[in-house]
């Protein structure tokens, strides 16, 4: 069966070392979470969990760049009713 919802792309960018895939981290309401790295177009894709409801979900990004820096975001994530 397909995803209830469409990943959400999230776009990332390093202009020095570049990001470390490896690197990246995500939360979804607080869990964990794998997220596709696709960073050839400087972003991330995110997968939906079937779960989650509609409404505002928060989503906490980080990553570590080539050269050892660490920054982090976190987003509101909006999905509107069901498919």
């Amino acid at each position: 069966t397909p995803p209830r919802w469409e990943p959400v792309i999230v776009p990332v960018r390093d202009d020095g070392s570049g990001i470390d895939a490896a690197s990246l981290q995500a939360r979804w309401d607080g869990e964990p979470l794998v997220v596709e790295p696709d960073l050839l177009r400087d972003r991330v894709l995110v997968p939906v969990p079937d779960a989650a409801g509609a409404g505002p979900h928060r989503l906490e990004l980080e990553a570590t760049d080539r050269a050892g820096r660490r920054t982090g975001a976190t987003l509101v994530v909006e999905c509107a009713g069901s498919r």
